[in-house]
C-alpha cells in the first residue's frame, strides 16, 4: 500500500504518438522517475540493458510470471513486456514516476494504485505523420500498415478509461497539459 502523495502517471497511445518523448522531457526537465520494464524483444540500436528497458529471455520473462514478479505484464507484437511489483512501489514512495504502458497495462496499475495514478492517452495525429514516425523507427513496411490498420477506431475505443485525453501539438504544450494533472 502506498501512503505518499506522489502521483504515478501513465502514458499510453498507439506507437509512434510520442510517449517515450513525452516521458524522457518529464524526467529529465521536471523530476519525475521512470520505472525500467522487463522485455523479451531485441534492444534497438541506441537502446542499453537496464537503462532503457531489463531485456531478458521469454524463458526467463515467463518464469517471473510464475512467480509473481510482475505487477502488470503484456505481450505485444510477440513480445513480452512487464512492471516490477518492487521496483515500482518503492520509487513510487519518493518520486512522481512516469510510466509509458499498453491499455492493458493501465487497466492493471489502475486497480492497484487507486489513488495515485493518473492515466493519460495520446490521440495519433493524422496518418501521414504516423507512418513518417514509424518509418524513422526502420519498421518494415508491412509492420507499418499492420500498425495503420484500424488505428483511429482503436484510439477511440481505448481512450474512454483515462484521465485525460490529449492531442499532442507542441512537445511544450503537451508537456505542460501533463503536468497541470499533478497541480
Amino acid at each position: 500500500m502506498i501512503t505518499s502523495n506522489n502521483k504515478l502517471i501513465i502514458l499510453t497511445g498507439v506507437s509512434a504518438v510520442g510517449k517515450s518523448t513525452f516521458a524522457e522531457i518529464l524526467k529529465k526537465k521536471h523530476n519525475f522517475k521512470g520505472s525500467t520494464s522487463y522485455c523479451t524483444r531485441l534492444p534497438r540500436e541506441n537502446e542499453k540493458n537496464s537503462l532503457h528497458y531489463h531485456f531478458i529471455s521469454k524463458n526467463d520473462f515467463e518464469n517471473k510470471i510464475k512467480d509473481g514478479f510482475f505487477l502488470e505484464y503484456d505481450k505485444i507484437f510477440d513480445n513480452y513486456y512487464g512492471t516490477s511489483k518492487k521496483d515500482l512501489e518503492e520509487t513510487l514512495s519518493s518520486h512522481n514516476i512516469v510510466m509509458t504502458l499498453s491499455i492493458e497495462g493501465f487497466l492493471a496499475l489502475k486497480k492497484h494504485f487507486k489513488h495515485n495514478l493518473i492515466g493519460v492517452y495520446l490521440m495519433p495525429p493524422n496518418k501521414e505523420e504516423l507512418k513518417k514516425r514509424l518509418n524513422l523507427r526502420n519498421s518494415s513496411e508491412k509492420e507499418i500498415e499492420k500498425r495503420l490498420l484500424n488505428i483511429y477506431e482503436q484510439s477511440a475505443k481505448e481512450s474512454v478509461f483515462f484521465d485525460k485525453v490529449l492531442a499532442p501539438d507542441t512537445v511544450d504544450n503537451t508537456v505542460n497539459n501533463i503536468l497541470q494533472l499533478i497541480i
